[in-house]
């Protein structure tokens, strides 16, 4: 059995350390979304360079449209 001491010690400094520990979490957690918003941006620029293809396709030469 621990002494009241150093139960109090170990308290104390599990008190200290879970700030930190939630610090880390959250950060993991931010990382994780801006890497999944990262990705479907890349999507979205990809499909956007289509459109912009095809739009400049359409304009130079509308019979292929037709």
């Amino acid at each position: 059995m621990l002494s009241n001491g150093l139960g109090l010690f170990i308290v104390k400094l599990d008190y200290l350390l879970s700030p930190h520990t939630s610090i880390v979490f959250a950060e993991a957690t931010t990382k994780s979304k801006l890497a999944a918003l990262s990705k479907k941006l890349d999507i979205l620029e990809r499909r956007l360079k289509v459109l912009e293809v095809q739009v400049s396709s359409a304009t130079t030469n509308p019979s292929v449209f037709t």
